[in-house]
């Protein structure tokens, strides 16, 4: 009989013992706005995890434009949006602005870096995957998306860019960079300090700074409108052409008709959403 007493407590002790370690289903969803994840004013970000989500749940990390030098992540809400109600978790941040100081590319990927960091230090505590995540921008926040996957291509499984600027080293954009007055941002963000001719040769520091000639192979997904007078055409069908060569899994889209702001007409941003969502399923899984 003495035995009984003996049983039972082994029988509490094993309801009480910690779980298994695999990933669970988390049913309730979650968003965190403002989440700090450094040390400067700028970095916050805004964490969209979506409901019965577990550690294979596609994650991506969305960012904004602005010539490098303004811009908020409001911007980014309503495809952040769209792809939380389509079950995949997203990071919405802002990041430093480049300046004539200290602050250049190097930092802002320094910032990105910080995020995804910070993913990973939470990612048991909201049940969400490690690595493999999926990267997206518009307009700069879309030059940066390229930049920061080639740098750390182990962080990356996809790519997804609108109106990104890709070779600075192309004539015609540059160009078209001096006649919007955007040259200036183009220095910031470069930390070049030489003239530049937009008709001559580009600055070492803006060819440094072009993702076409950086790539990696990560399955990218380009969106251009073919009518946007900020960042030319040129430069989606650059960075095809140089993916293309390698071999390397990517798709063009050019847009009839869209201009630099890719997201105004309904049924092109429905479009884009719905083929960047299906290239997150497949290719960020």
């Amino acid at each position: 009989m003495k035995l009984f007493p003996i049983l039972l407590t082994l029988l509490f002790l094993s309801c009480c013992s910690p779980k298994s370690s695999e990933s669970p289903l988390h049913s309730d969803p979650l968003k965190l706005t403002n989440v700090k994840y450094g040390p400067y004013e700028r970095n916050v970000m805004d964490v969209y995890l979506p409901k019965n989500r577990t550690r294979d749940t596609p994650f991506v990390i969305n960012l904004h434009g602005g010539a490098w030098t303004l811009g908020d992540k409001v911007w980014g809400e309503s495809i952040s949006e769209y792809f939380y109600q389509h079950n995949v978790a997203v990071i919405n941040m802002n990041y430093r602005f480049a300046d004539d100081g200290a602050t250049h590319l190097d930092k802002l990927l320094d910032d990105i870096n910080a995020a995804v960091h910070y993913i990973k230090s939470h990612a048991t505590e909201w049940n969400v995957r490690k690595s493999g995540f999926s990267i997206t921008g518009e307009s700069a926040g879309a030059h940066l998306a390229l930049s920061y996957a080639y740098k750390y291509p182990q962080n990356i499984k996809a790519i997804m860019t609108r109106c990104a600027p890709t070779d600075f080293g192309d004539p015609e954009n540059l160009k078209m960079a001096a006649k919007n007055n955007l040259l200036g941002a183009l220095d910031k963000m470069s930390g070049n300090r030489m003239p530049v001719n937009p008709t001559g040769k580009a600055p070492e520091k803006y060819l440094t700074a072009s993702p076409v000639n950086h790539i990696k192979d990560i399955p990218t997904l380009i969106f251009h409108g073919e009518q946007d007078a900020l960042v030319s055409s040129s430069q989606a069908k650059r960075l095809s052409a140089a993916l293309e060569k390698k071999k390397y899994i990517h798709q063009l889209i050019l847009i009839p008709g869209a201009s630099h702001n890719i997201l105004l007409n309904d049924n092109d941003r429905e479009m884009i959403y719905s083929e960047s969502l299906a290239w997150i399923k497949k290719y960020g899984k």
